[in-house]
């Protein structure tokens, strides 16, 4: 018992000294980093400062001439502008500045108003001594995070494990998770508050309910609910931490039964194979946009659209399909053939499809009726282009009513506008158009083959809560469609790799060394996903499957809303490629595995050593003791990769500001 307590004593003074040194690492990345340059930063200041100098809580709309005059002046002065290639004018005194990017006052009110406490006592500073302040509120919720990770660590784990120290170390010295924990936004909240979540929801699955548990696991709901999407997503952890708490020993197997019965009912009730696939709907209209007529002409399905529903965001088209990033560039600077059958469920005024590419756009008005019509149109696309896509937007004509397309192409050349083509499968693929075989560049333009989207009752609820409106059902089918999204997801996940891990301010400061960095982190996140997944199988019986399910639910979800974070983007002329900070709330399942990948590597390789010594005819006291001394060693490896990062990491913001 003495043994187990001096243990114990131990394991505590080392998360205590990792809580130091991690916060004089966080201190260093709040002061090397000039004011204003992390995400959003003005933005998210302008709310807390807000919060802190008004009698309420700041709404949207709200504005302060003289904040925004100091703020912008703080920007210039820091240098913010430099490399942005120009510089905003502040104009005479009572002129009204505003501040540039996003406001953030529609984000919930917690880490603003806990932010703001501070900068009530310092309100006679500067905006930008102000800022700091708010940067070392950040930097508390930094250390609670390793705290809560290092608690996460010890009930997963006997005395003495090394995951004790390791998944904590592997949070707190990851560079890039460090620097947004430092900075002023309200990322920082959400993550600690998802990882106390994700604590407790831990500790209800190990040790079963607790009154404390459970009345800690309302109160972070409530301040997960109050802080952040991210963190609300979170949530989702709960209702399997519960299942497994109450439903122990031998009712085990009805809490699997229960979550695996849940799961395949929720899919069932929000997931919905209905609409046309490689289309993507921005529509809030109930029926599928894929729709069965008798007058489609061609086989037996067409597009369907109402006119005048709601679409998120309000300034895109109803649906719409985009086209992979070889297909713009070979038809840069050529002349195309766009043609449709178009028609409606009455004689009215409507709006042709729109080809789109980059900035430019092609449609024309057109008076349809209830009979369908082929249309087509010629036009000569710019050099260097990089974007098409096809918009079907419904909000010209008779609101309630709809309009059909079918058999939308695109082809390369010139083909006549008055003869329609006649199309070989009823995929509407391929075919001859004016006695020349052509391919159709449109993907299912008939509408034939069926596609995923997400149900209504719970499409249109999300469409106005995530972020930029994106649509679930958007997201989802350019996700299931590699050739449209696969530009833009194989692009997202090498960025999403990059900034988990070295890249800093806004997501475009690297570390020295970028390319040695980027080989370094590699290796060591590929060797560590195989060893977790070799000691996956290799102890499948002793790993605890009830906290892996816990921790899977919790990242799913925001492994999907990061990756398809610009899907929303995809009917734009600018792609959005989204960070890692959207993934950190889950970022203890990935440390996780990665801390437990390269344990089964070290244990690995001690087996490999103790196997070594042994054929070297040594007592078991030499052994043991040259054991400890390799274990040490790995220990020190593993420390000494976090100490490189984080060197080069800093060396890498300072050379990029210092040259500013």
């Amino acid at each position: 018992m003495k043994l187990q307590t001096s243990s114990t004593q131990n394991e505590r003074l080392r998360i205590l000294a990792i809580l130091v040194l991690a916060g004089i690492s966080g201190l260093v990345f709040i002061f090397i980093m000039p004011a204003w340059q992390h995400y959003d930063e003005p933005n998210h200041f302008e709310h807390v400062w807000l919060a802190a100098n008004l009698e309420r809580l700041p709404q949207p709309g709200d504005y302060s001439p003289k904040l925004s005059r100091q703020v912008l002046k703080s920007m210039i002065d820091k240098g913010f502008f430099a490399r942005l290639g120009y510089q905003p004018e502040l104009g005479p005194p009572g002129e009204k500045v505003r501040l540039p990017g996003y406001s953030q006052l529609s984000e919930p009110p917690l880490y603003y108003t806990i932010a703001a406490l501070p900068l009530r006592l310092i309100a006679d500073r500067s905006v930008a001594v102000q800022l700091y302040a708010a940067r070392l509120v950040s930097w508390l919720f930094y250390l609670l995070t390793i705290l809560f990770a290092g608690g996460i660590a010890f009930e997963l784990t006997p005395a003495g494990h090394a995951l004790r120290w390791m998944l904590p170390i592997t949070i707190a010295f990851t560079p890039a998770f460090a620097d947004l924990m430092t900075a002023v936004n309200n990322d920082a909240a959400a993550i600690s508050i998802s990882t106390a979540l994700l604590w407790v929801c831990i500790r209800l699955v190990r040790r079963g309910p607790s009154l404390f548990d459970l009345v800690l696991l309302v109160g972070l709901a409530g301040m997960a609910a109050l802080t952040k999407i991210t963190s609300i997503i979170i949530l989702v952890a709960i209702v399997p931490a519960l299942l497994f708490a109450f439903l122990r020993g031998r009712w085990r197997w009805a809490a699997w039964g229960l979550l695996a019965a849940g799961s395949a009912a929720f899919l069932v009730a929000t997931v919905c194979w209905d609409d046309p696939a490689g289309w993507y709907r921005n529509t809030a209209q109930l029926a599928p946009v894929r729709a069965q007529n008798e007058l489609a002409p061609l086989d037996e399905h067409m597009l369907a659209i109402q006119v005048g529903a709601e679409t998120t965001p309000d300034y895109y088209a109803h649906v719409f399909q985009h086209f992979p990033s070889e297909t713009a560039r070979q038809l840069a600077g050529k002349e195309v053939t766009f043609g449709f059958w178009f028609w409606s469920d009455r004689e009215q005024r409507v709006r042709s499809p729109i080809l789109r590419a980059d900035s430019q756009s092609f449609s024309e008005p057109l008076e349809v009726t209830t009979e369908p019509k082929f249309y087509a149109f010629h036009t000569a696309l710019s050099d260097n282009l990089e974007r098409i896509w096809i918009d079907l937007d419904a909000e010209v004509g008779a609101k309630g009513s709809w309009i059909f397309v079918d058999g939308v192409t695109l082809a390369e050349g010139e083909f006549p506008l008055s003869d329609p083509p006649h199309f070989s499968t009823s995929s509407a693929e391929t075919g001859e158009w004016g006695g020349r075989p052509f391919t159709n560049l449109i993907r299912n333009g008939s509408a034939e083959n069926r596609g995923v989207r997400v149900a209504p009752w719970l499409d249109n609820r999300l469409a106005h809560y995530l972020p930029d409106q994106a649509r679930p059902s958007l997201l989802l089918a350019s996700l299931l469609d590699p050739a449209g999204g696969g530009y833009l997801y194989s692009t997202t996940v090498a960025h999403l790799f990059r900034t988990y891990w070295a890249r800093f301010g806004w997501g475009n400061v690297p570390a020295a060394q970028p390319q040695f960095v980027q080989q370094m982190v590699l290796v060591f996140s590929l060797l560590g996903l195989l060893g977790a997944a070799v000691g996956g199988l290799r102890a499948w019986k002793r790993v605890p499957w009830d906290v892996a399910a816990v921790l899977a639910i919790a990242l799913l979800p925001l492994l999907f809303m990061a990756l398809t974070r610009g899907g929303a983007y995809l009917a734009s002329p600018g792609f959005y490629i989204p960070t890692a900070r959207y993934i950190y709330p889950a970022i203890i399942p990935l440390a996780l595995l990665l801390s437990c990948g390269w344990l089964e590597i070290s244990t690995w390789m001690q087996n490999a050593y103790r196997r070594w010594l042994r054929r070297d005819q040594l007592d078991d006291e030499a052994i043991q003791t040259r054991q400890k001394r390799f274990a040490m060693i790995q220990s020190g490896a593993y420390l000494l990769f976090f100490a490189i990062l984080n060197l080069l990491s800093l060396a890498g913001v300072h050379q990029y500001f210092s040259g500013v």
